[in-house]
């Protein structure tokens, strides 16, 4: 079943096993998730709407699955080679394969920003979960399992996944050595699949009414369902606890984003189906779609919104005392075409030397800094917040319009003192 023209997606919901139940069991990774096996639903609710704007790059490696990326924009996945399935890492346009010794395949399916990998392979043995750091494979197995299949690492190298028991499919979180079950109270079956930094995890879950998303956070589970769907399949979740996911309309699959409370639809223009997988804290998107040549990886990079941004305004070079334990102001200028007072969302600033430091004092509203006539929004950040280091010359801001856009931009600073 290692086969693109089948439509096998290794990674993927197990549905087909809730749906055929009668049937005898398989490895979920091997499940087509194709239209087929699953019913048109009859909605009360409109699907999500396109609200934010994205660039989509193909992956051009043959029968690419994108699944995986991190702060770097370093990509994870699997292709159909000549030689069966094997993983692969993608960095600035270039694949490095990823196969373990003796393996008869190999699947990468999560990577952190020290470049450490997880993944599956299968060999004489049967099926096993791998951590690839530093050059070398560490089989990851789930005492008593089956099978073991990890789908996703943090950067403090836990690790989330799935495992079969010979009973029943289980989630797991694994960390210092030891392995936590993670099952949705009611559930059939629970499939785990992405984690950020806070160890919020994201997965999904088949009950008596269909299948659902979740997260797991603290504690405890909240569903995840898009509007409409069929079915609704999370699989990835940055440090701002955007998620990243599929979903089932009756007719096609579809990506999709959840942000703020709201679905944002991700779709590959002019393919016939979409899923998204992975997400970074730059909202990247990584995943894979369908069109008439077949199966292709992506990238999806959000278009920003065009800002200019000017640092301490009126004042030049923009010093930085990073002994002051006062605030830093920065103007985000409008244009004849953004207004930026009204249209861009105070409260999703962020500021410093990357631009994801939480360090918004407040925003003191609109004046003209520049003279042109137009008035710009002026916000302040806690100098002590951003994270400026000697050596720093830029400020980078972050944020996002009311339009769900994001924005980004950068002013020099020149720190102070540096001793």
């Amino acid at each position: 079943m290692e086969n693109a023209s089948n439509r096998t997606i290794w990674i993927i919901l197990p549905i087909v096993l809730v749906l055929l139940f009668s049937c005898v069991k398989e490895d979920a990774l091997y499940l087509n998730r194709g239209n087929d096996h699953f019913k048109k639903g009859q909605y009360d609710e409109a699907p999500p709407e396109v609200s934010a704007e994205y660039s989509f790059t193909t992956i051009n490696v043959p029968s690419a699955y994108a699944w995986g990326i991190n702060g770097s924009n370093n990509i994870v996945g699997w292709y159909n080679g000549a030689t069966g399935m094997h993983g692969f890492l993608y960095v600035g346009g270039s694949f490095t394969p990823i196969d373990v010794p003796s393996a008869s395949s190999t699947l990468a399916t999560g990577i952190n920003d020290s470049n450490n990998i997880v993944g599956r392979y299968n060999d004489a043995t049967g099926m096993h979960g791998f951590f690839y750091a530093g050059g070398s494979f560490t089989p990851i197995d789930v005492p008593g399992a089956s099978w073991t299949t990890p789908t996703g690492i943090n950067n403090s190298n836990n690790i989330v996944g799935y495992y079969y028991d010979a009973t029943e499919y289980h989630g797991f979180f694994y960390a210092g050595g030891s392995f936590t079950p993670i099952d949705v109270p009611g559930a059939s079956w629970t499939n785990a699949y992405g984690i950020n930094d806070a160890n919020n995890i994201v997965g999904y879950y088949h009950d008596a009414t269909g299948t659902h998303g979740f997260l797991y956070a603290g504690g405890s589970f909240t569903l995840i369902d898009v509007p409409g769907a069929s079915w609704t399949a999370p699989s990835g979740i940055n440090n701002s606890n955007n998620i990243v996911g599929t979903y089932f309309d009756g007719i096609i699959k579809h990506g999709f984003l959840y942000a703020g409370g709201s679905f944002t639809l991700i779709d590959v223009p002019g393919a016939s189906g979409t899923e998204a997988n992975g997400i970074n804290d730059s909202n990247n998107i990584v995943g894979l779609y369908y069109d008439a040549e077949g199966l292709h990886g992506f990238l999806a990079t959000p278009v920003l919104e065009p800002v200019t941004i000017d640092i301490k305004p009126g004042s030049y070079p923009n010093s930085i005392n990073l002994k002051s334990k006062g605030k830093i102001s920065v103007a985000i200028l409008s244009t004849n075409d953004f207004n930026t007072p009204s249209l861009v969302d105070p409260n999703s600033l962020a500021f410093g030397r990357t631009g994801d430091e939480k360090s918004l004092a407040f925003c003191s509203g609109a004046e003209d800094v520049n003279g042109d006539g137009l008035l710009d929004l002026v916000c302040h950040f806690y100098t002590q917040n951003t994270g400026f280091q000697c050596g720093d010359t830029e400020g980078i801001l972050k944020g996002k319009a009311t339009d769900n856009k994001p924005i980004e931009e950068s002013d020099s600073v020149k720190i102070n003192p540096c001793k």
